[in-house]
């Protein structure tokens, strides 16, 4: 049927075989991309003139193939509430799709000729666009019904912003935040009755799910889809297996409390069935390291010579326990019980209503996180500054309750400044802006800064650091594809050879690197000349970016910007 029969013979399964049959329909291919990632209001010259307006080609009889009919006028109340729509698929699915069509192509040129597989990529393509026509509707449908229980004009608008970023997560392929939602996962696993998993099996749990997400991501599957997998194949197992184990062992813990059996003896018991647990989740049983925990915990709550003397008392007894060859478990369920005779008269001791120093801390680490009083710290934060809090309990023994109060308000403060400075961030970002969703790009804003002022200072510096390294690769991965595409349009020019230059860009787009890297330095160092000379007359595909690009992407350098501009602000 092909020419290429008489070329190949395993005829399908040559990399060149498939190479050369996709490089045929690159054009077919890149268009359907493109128009999917903007389809928009489903205006078809809309469509056309931006993608014309930002320098990309298309190829018109693919275009023109495609079923895009105008779905404004069916749109009232999703245009009204979201007007400036900049929506189409999102990355994650295009790179699936492109990766299916360009196999499609392959399989389909076996037993049919040219024109027949662009008509059945342009159908592929058409129940795409099907598909994305009936998600506007369904949302519009949602929003009318919303409105007609006669619904604040705000609320209808906060609705049609939750839904578009709920569909362009689920159903689009727009990247979500697998990172955050792993640890929240995370900290689900770590906070279950009776103290959930150990830091070492989250430890695991997290490379395990690193891993699936890495090789989840090489084949193209979108993150949301990741998310599912993680969440109905590792995460909801380990909760349900945990649940099971807790259920079982509270079934040991009511037929003791029926057992025939002294308090005491019942005491040590239960704190072993509790314990055994524990040790089956990752949880360290540790003599040493049990009675240190235990004092700190009573120091607490009651005084300097109580805790002193809880621990002569506990030394004792895990001598004489051991001298009695008991196990270790039973030596620190007996601990237990020791630490809690000590803290059941402190707690009668208190029946004055004095708050313990614990008491004290909780309540000013939950102030932390009181939307109403203005504070919204997430629990990661909170699990931090709790450390820190009990950190700052034992050093200062005389008066902790001041320094406790007084490194909450430094926190809240923080908090306040950083709020102030980040709704600069916002304003500063939308002045900048050139795009025609800026209400989607704004709710994009004041969800990246809800995040941030749920981080504790530690985590937030460290998220302006991951923001540096990836705006540090994402620079150096497009002044890279400049130049390679640079040396590939130059080859093209010297060979007039379409098929190579086809070829070239296909493997380009596959992440291979044809070109030397002296030849790399060598078309970075001419493109950076022509930059500066003719930059209006280059797409941006066609241009470097420099170290001022890089840094003014930051998020660190934005935020010293929006710092300045508070500044400035407040002098006024």
């Amino acid at each position: 049927m092909s020419i290429f029969d008489g070329i190949f013979s395993s005829k399908g399964r040559s990399s060149n075989y498939k190479n050369l049959i996709q490089s045929q329909f690159l054009d077919e291919i890149n268009t359907i991309i493109l128009v999917l990632e903007n389809l928009d209001y489903l205006d078809k010259e809309t469509i056309k003139k931006k993608l014309e307006s930002s320098n990309e080609k298309i190829a018109l009889s693919t275009f023109n193939k495609l079923n895009i009919n105008s779905l404004k006028e069916q749109l009232p109340n999703l245009s009204k509430y979201y007007p400036m729509i900049s929506l189409g698929y999102g990355k994650e699915a295009t790179k699936k799709l492109q990766s299916s069509l360009e196999n499609q192509s392959v399989v389909k040129y076996d037993s049919k000729n040219k024109e027949e597989v662009k008509e059945e990529l342009i159908q592929i393509a058409n129940e795409y666009i099907e598909n994305y026509s009936e998600l506007l509707i369904s949302i519009e449908k949602e929003l009318q019904e919303y409105k007609e229980k006669l619904k604040a004009e705000n609320e209808i608008k906060e609705l049609a912003g939750r839904l578009i970023v709920k569909m362009k997560e689920q159903q689009l392929g727009y990247p979500m935040d697998l990172e955050r939602e792993i640890i929240k996962m995370s900290n689900s696993l770590r906070n279950q009755k009776y103290g959930g998993y150990s830091d070492s099996l989250i430890e695991e749990f997290k490379e395990l799910c690193k891993k699936e997400i890495e090789s989840r991501k090489s084949r193209n599957i979108t993150s949301y889809e990741i998310l599912r997998y993680i969440e109905d194949n590792i995460y909801s197992k380990k909760i349900a297996h945990y649940k099971q184990d807790v259920e079982q062992t509270e079934k040991q813990l009511i037929a003791l409390s029926n057992a025939n059996l002294p308090d005491s003896e019942k005491e040590v018991r239960k704190e072993m069935i509790i314990l055994t647990l524990r040790k089956s989740y990752g949880h360290e049983i540790n003599i040493n390291k049990t009675i240190n925990e235990l004092a700190d915990r009573l120091f607490a709550i009651s005084t300097k010579e109580t805790e002193e003397e809880f621990i002569n008392k506990a030394t004792s007894l895990v001598n004489e326990l051991r001298s009695q060859n008991k196990e270790e478990i039973f030596i620190v369920a007996s601990l237990n019980v020791l630490y809690k005779s000590y803290a059941n008269k402190d707690i009668k001791k208190q029946e004055q209503h004095q708050e313990t120093i614990e008491q004290y801390m909780e309540n000013l680490l939950n102030s932390l996180k009181n939307t109403e009083e203005g504070y919204s710290y997430g629990e990661e934060a909170i699990n931090q500054f709790r450390e820190e809090f009990k950190n700052l309990i034992r050093t200062e023994k005389n008066n902790p309750k001041e320094l406790l109060k007084s490194k909450c308000q430094q926190l809240k403060d923080l908090y306040q400044n950083n709020k102030e400075v980040f709704i600069q961030w916002i304003e500063d970002r939308l002045k900048t802006y050139k795009g025609n969703d800026r209400e989607g790009y704004k709710e994009e804003l004041n969800s990246k800064v809800a995040y941030m002022l749920s981080l504790s200072p530690r985590d937030l510096n460290k998220y302006f650091e991951k923001d540096n390294e990836e705006k540090k690769k994402k620079v150096f991965n497009h002044n890279q594809m400049v130049a390679l595409k640079y040396l590939a349009r130059k080859e093209y020019h010297k060979t007039k050879n379409k098929e190579k230059y086809n070829e070239t860009l296909l493997r380009i787009r596959a992440g291979d690197i044809p070109f030397t890297e002296e030849k790399i330095k060598e078309a970075l160092s001419t493109i950076e000349m022509i930059t500066i000379f003719d930059e209006e007359n280059l797409g941006t595909d066609e241009k470097i970016l420099g170290a001022l690009d890089f840094i003014d992407s930051t998020l660190f350098n934005q935020m010293i910007e929006a710092t300045q501009n508070v500044s400035i602000k407040n002098k006024h």
